[in-house]
């Protein structure tokens, strides 16, 4: 009756993983006499989250320039040990990762958040005044237009950048109003009143 056997072979040197050289979560192949760290990999952005020898050195992905860029050209990037975050600039939204070929957004990344980062539409919070239109251009953070309801022919009811002073037709002379030996001209908010003089109606 044959039997199953195992052949063993002798290997020189000893086992250089015992002390657990790799730090950062590496992973040690021992060797003949050395050994070699595998480091942390991130495989939905294919790239090492540490670096050398020992996996001693983090990975530092807000380097990372032009098509490897790991954020939003609208985002700033702060770098931790194995990690990183993007954080939108104010007036701006989403998760702030560029999710591109090149740096395809992390895995941790809030998929519920716009990828990248969108300008925030400044007319959600009706800043324009006394009914005022209010106008996002979508590219300039903080940055809206407010179209002032028309008053007198030719003249806006208020102005300012949120519709917020009030015109004055009497000073300006753009009410009509009889002449000022038949009546008074009263400004009032957004518009004006004509009073004729005692003896005139």
């Amino acid at each position: 009756t044959l039997f199953p056997y195992t052949t063993l072979f002798r290997s020189e040197g000893s086992y250089q993983c015992y002390n657990f050289p790799c730090v950062n979560g590496g992973y040690c192949i021992d060797g003949v006499n050395d050994y070699t760290c595998s480091c942390p990999y991130d495989a939905s952005a294919g790239r090492s989250l540490y670096e050398g020898v020992d996996c001693e050195m983090d990975v530092d992905e807000c380097d990372f320039a032009d098509e490897a860029a790991v954020c939003d050209e609208n985002a700033v990037c702060e770098n931790y040990p194995g990690t990183f975050r993007c954080i939108c600039h104010s007036g701006w939204e989403g998760n702030g990762y560029s999710n591109t070929t090149a740096a395809p957004a992390p895995m941790w990344a809030d998929a519920n958040m716009h990828v990248d980062c969108q300008d925030i539409d400044d007319c959600n919070s009706n800043p324009c005044l006394n009914g005022g239109t209010c106008l996002d251009d979508g590219a300039v953070p903080h940055h809206f237009v407010c179209t002032c309801p028309q008053g007198m022919p030719g003249y806006d009811a208020w102005v300012g950048d949120t519709c917020q002073i009030d015109v004055d037709e009497c000073e300006l002379g753009i009410d009509d109003c009889d002449p000022s030996e038949r009546a008074y001209c009263y400004n009032t908010e957004g518009s004006f009143e004509c009073q004729c003089h005692d003896h005139w109606t």
